[in-house]
């Protein structure tokens, strides 16, 4: 949208100079004729031209000064309205006594509520930072920068956010503090992002070490899981043999617990090849059975499409085993575990795996929660928290997705998505026939 350009200054001040003489002229003149000054001085032109004069330089002077100033007070004033930070001023009675429309998107607030409410600008700093906020010293530091601070406030919604909050204090003639301009910017998202860089930097560094002592765990498991075999296979001894096969499902519990540290640790290259997803669910049967024991059934359920994905076949049993082995965990009575497959078509035709329990299920906080490395519902010694996890990140380098649908009371399902081959994802595409 176009502006007109603003006048020249001569001609924005020519109408205040031309009022200012007129005005002056005729006070001149009135003044002459009340006190009785002779018609001749007041008929002398310089009667009434110096007055003029002066009155047209000062009329010229004040249009230009009120001029000048409207023009700073529009300036500023546009500033702090178009500014995303919220701008304020308050006395030293915690009056405040201008706050920029921004204070509505950050605190809920309008302006007319912070300027009529005294004391409502320091209650709303969250009362974990209170003491925090009041402490604070208004000013600048030593080397002349505006001293800053980070906080929580709650909008008057109840909703959390940070602000980074900057301040100056206003002075009188004399140097005392009157009040203190400041502003106030939102850096939740920064601080969000702030929190995941530190997640993943913490990640990084426990994948090393979890990568070098997975490899020193299979060493350690070599030497035992061999002695042990031997046990097994020449033993006549039933109490020996027993002891052994206690030994062996112990080491491939610990071999499965190093298994997962390498893959959070990405130690070990992923292979993609053609995998139809279906014989690779079914031939996992046996062993699956084997994992739940004698008090869960296992029930497969799929229209037999062999659901071609490019998978590392051995990542995918993985999934498959933790997902079972979780769902297994959580019914310690007994109960259905219901292993699913079908082609899902869409924008990107894919291949769902779904498992479903009928356990205690969660609540949505946990499952918020489920897929962060370390982070377990079981008892301290019963979970390592890293099974479901490596499951998210499995899925994810195999360009699916997992989620998860859950309630307290009504059992767990999760649900893997991946991508169906180019061929696979034409036959899922195409309409059903008519019959």
């Amino acid at each position: 949208m176009s502006r007109r350009p603003s006048r020249a200054p001569w001609r924005r001040t020519l109408p205040g100079a031309l009022a200012g003489a007129a005005l002056v002229a005729g006070l001149a003149t009135l003044q002459r004729a009340l006190l009785g000054f002779p018609a001749g001085l007041i008929s002398s032109p310089r009667g009434y031209l110096i007055p003029a004069l002066v009155g047209g330089l000062a009329g010229g002077a004040l249009a230009w000064a009120w001029h000048r100033l409207r023009e700073a007070e529009d300036r500023y004033r546009t500033v702090a309205d178009l500014a995303t930070e919220m701008i304020f001023w308050r006395d030293e009675a915690e009056v405040v006594r201008y706050a920029s429309p921004s204070c509505l998107a950050l605190t809920g607030y309008t302006p007319e509520e912070l300027t009529g409410t005294p004391g409502l600008l320091a209650r709303l700093v969250h009362p974990e930072d209170a003491d925090l906020y009041r402490d604070h010293r208004h000013g600048v530091d030593a080397s002349g920068l505006v001293q800053g601070l980070e906080f929580r406030i709650v909008r008057k919604d109840g909703a959390v956010r940070w602000v980074r909050h900057l301040c100056r204090p206003v002075l009188d003639g004399a140097g005392a503090q009157v009040g203190v301009r400041g502003s106030h910017s939102d850096i939740t998202a920064e601080k969000a992002l702030q929190a995941q860089l530190l997640q993943v930097q913490r990640l990084e560094t426990v994948g090393q070490v979890a990568g070098g002592v997975a490899h020193d765990l299979r060493n350690v498991l070599t030497g035992v899981i061999g002695p042990a075999t031997l046990i097994q296979e020449r033993s006549q001894d039933p109490e020996a043999r027993a002891a052994a096969d206690e030994i062996l499902e112990a080491a491939r519990r610990a071999s499965g617990l190093a298994r997962d540290l390498l893959d959070l640790a990405r130690r070990e290259p992923l292979r993609l090849e053609p995998t139809p997803l279906r014989a690779l669910v079914r031939g996992s049967e046996r062993l699956l059975h084997r994992v739940v024991g004698d008090r869960i059934m296992v029930v497969f359920e799929d229209d037999g499409a062999p659901l071609p994905v490019a998978g590392d076949a051995r990542r995918l049993e993985q999934v498959l085993l933790n997902l079972v082995t979780n769902a297994r965990d959580a019914m310690p009575e007994g109960g259905l575990i219901t292993v699913s497959l079908r082609a899902v078509p869409g924008p990107v035709p894919s291949a769902l795996l779904a498992v479903r329990d009928q356990g205690s299920g969660m609540d949505p906080a946990t499952c918020g929660r489920i897929f962060e490395p370390f982070f377990s519902t079981k008892e301290a010694g019963k979970g390592t928290g890293l099974g479901l996890s490596v499951v998210d990140r499995i899925v994810r380098e195999h360009h699916g997705r997992i989620s998860v649908a859950s309630a307290p009371g009504r059992g767990t399902t999760f649900e893997v998505l991946l991508p169906l081959l180019p061929a696979a994802r034409a036959a899922a595409a195409a309409p059903a026939p008519v019959a």
